[in-house]
C-alpha cells in the first residue's frame, strides 16, 4: 500500500511539474507568437510604404521619359528648321553679288535717265 501511495505521489509530482512546463512553455509561445505577429504588421507597413515609393519612383521616372521625348522632339524640329533655313541663306549667300550689281546697275540706270 505504501508503495502504491509513493506511485502515487511520483504521478502526482510529475503531473503538476508538466503541467507547470507544459504553462511555462505556452507563456513562452504566446510571447515569440506575438512578436512575430508585431514584426509581420511592421514587415507589412514597411512592404506598404516601399511599395508607395516605388510608384512614386515610377511615376516620376515615366514623367522624365515623357519630358526627355517632347526635348528629344524639339530638338529635332529645331534642326529640321535650321535646315530649312540654311537653303534659304546659301541661295542669299550665292545670289547676293550678282542681286548687288544689278541694283546698282538699275540705279545708275535711274539716275542717268533723271538728269
Amino acid at each position: 500500500v505504501e508503495m502504491m501511495e509513493m506511485v502515487q505521489e511520483d504521478m502526482a509530482s510529475e503531473i503538476k511539474s508538466g503541467q507547470e512546463e507544459d504553462a511555462e512553455n505556452q507563456a513562452l509561445y504566446e510571447k515569440d507568437f506575438k512578436a512575430l505577429n508585431e514584426l509581420l504588421e511592421t514587415q507589412e507597413t514597411k512592404e506598404i510604404s516601399l511599395n508607395k515609393q516605388l510608384a512614386e519612383l515610377q511615376g516620376e521616372i515615366q514623367s522624365m521619359t515623357d519630358t526627355s521625348s517632347a526635348k528629344t522632339d524639339e530638338h529635332a524640329s529645331e534642326l529640321q528648321e535650321k535646315a530649312n533655313l540654311a537653303v534659304n541663306c546659301d541661295w542669299i549667300k550665292t545670289q547676293f553679288g550678282e542681286r548687288r550689281q544689278k541694283r546698282k546697275d538699275e540705279i545708275d540706270g535711274l539716275v542717268s535717265a533723271k538728269g
